[in-house]
């Protein structure tokens, strides 16, 4: 076994190259489970609510024709976008990895996230300020077009 030290920022990290013959790295790749197809279903349940948030969040005050958008509208968007890229980002790397062990163990943190997404898109709907925004771009992503 080789290990390789190295330094990225302030944190020190060890590099492990396990010199092993080809057999046996190809039976460490037999056994580890891939995703079943009730977890891609989920994944891709949950990917696609974070797809209609994200864009629901651009077409926020897209078409208000103001010069300047109100500071909560702006504060809003970036919200929803942050969550929902965050989830996205999520989602794609359990996909990439699809590994069942992988996905169980990054399963609290989905919930979590989706959770916080859930809960940010619907307090959107509460806020007097920014609801004629909120209506439109409802409006816009369910039908299509603009009111």
């Amino acid at each position: 076994m080789k290990t390789t030290t190295f330094q990225f920022g302030f944190a020190d990290y060890s590099k492990r190259e396990l010199l092993t013959p080809i057999g046996s790295q190809e039976t460490m790749m037999r056994t580890s489970e891939p995703l079943s197809e009730a977890s891609k279903k989920t994944l891709h349940e949950i990917k696609g609510y974070s797809y209609v948030i994200k864009n629901f969040s651009e077409r926020l005050g897209r078409e208000s024709g103001e010069s300047r958008l109100p500071p909560m509208l702006l504060f809003v968007k970036n919200y929803l976008r942050h969550y929902s890229t965050a989830l996205l980002d999520k989602i794609i790397d359990v996909e990439f990895v699809n590994s069942m062990p992988y996905y169980q163990n990054s399963l609290d943190g989905l919930r979590v996230d989706l959770y916080k997404l859930e809960s940010s898109f619907a307090s959107v709907f509460q806020e007097d300020q920014i609801s004629e925004y909120v209506k439109r771009a409802l409006d816009e992503v369910l039908h299509g077009t603009p009111v």
